[in-house]
């Protein structure tokens, strides 16, 4: 089972996947083609279009990369992912609202019950607002009415919760 204290370095990742993926190849021998005719004149027009090549480019890579993710990762694997976006894309919001209707967190509900031992684990080791995820998921709210707000006794009873509910 893979460690829980993975790194959020997703670049790691893609450029292991990029190394054994043969249509990275055939972009790579695309994009050089094209670097390569354009090195000769460049004028205004040729950097703008180079850069405008580039950017597609970047954006088929990127695209190829999600769907080999998606299909190539476990629910583990899947859920870690998202979590790294998630809690990267919204380190500088300050809404929480905003924070659980980003489209990572909204894809880890979406996963349902089976990630409820992961969310605890990951509430347990580096905290958060999964709160809002745990009780979508799982219907359940072990939070008593005085402790709403107060995250060090909401984080403690939901991992009471899971614990009666032998999830942790």
């Amino acid at each position: 089972m893979p460690s829980l204290a993975r790194s959020c370095n997703e670049k790691e990742f893609r450029l292991r996947w990029y190394k054994d993926n043969e249509s990275t190849t055939l972009l790579n021998d695309q994009y050089e083609k094209r670097r390569h005719t354009w090195a000769s004149h460049r004028t205004y027009g040729d950097i703008v279009a180079n850069r405008r090549f580039r950017a597609y480019f970047q954006a088929v890579k990127r695209e190829v990369s999600e769907v080999a993710l998606l299909k190539s990762s476990s629910l583990e694997d899947r859920f870690h992912q998202l979590v790294c976006r998630w809690r990267k894309e919204t380190r500088a919001m300050s809404s929480t609202t905003d924070k659980v209707l980003h489209p990572a967190y909204q894809d880890i509900i979406g996963m349902g019950q089976a990630v409820v031992p992961l969310i605890l684990r990951e509430m347990d080791t580096h905290g958060g607002h999964w709160f809002w995820a745990l009780r979508h998921i799982s219907q359940a709210n072990p939070v008593p009415p005085e402790d709403a707000g107060k995250i060090p006794r909401m984080t403690e009873a939901w991992l009471r919760w899971g614990r009666e509910h032998r999830y942790l």
